[in-house]
């Protein structure tokens, strides 16, 4: 899935188009484990990661503190997933 704010309506953001597929958002991210990311600037990444969370919480099942802990553990795992894989390409 991929959201952007060029091919989107000057209205309409990244958060909207998450939103709007919230259930196949976290669906991919709780059920699958997903990768998620983001470009831009540090506001824009920083509301994408709260409406992830809230989009979570909400399709997970979890209140505030439980989704933020599971995207807490979630960012953390996945970069190092990353660091992991870049550090077996390099030997």
């Amino acid at each position: 899935m991929t959201a952007n704010n060029h091919k989107i309506s000057l209205k309409s953001y990244v958060q909207d188009q998450l939103r709007k597929d919230g259930e196949r958002v976290s669906a991919l991210i709780l059920d699958q484990g997903a990768y998620v990311y983001v470009c831009g600037g540090i506001h824009m990444a920083t509301q994408v990661e709260d409406t992830l969370i809230r989009l979570i919480g909400y399709h997970g099942n979890m209140n505030q503190d439980q989704a933020n802990m599971f995207f807490k553990r979630f960012k953390v795992r996945k970069t190092t997933n990353l660091h992991d894989q870049k550090n077996t390409e390099i030997m």
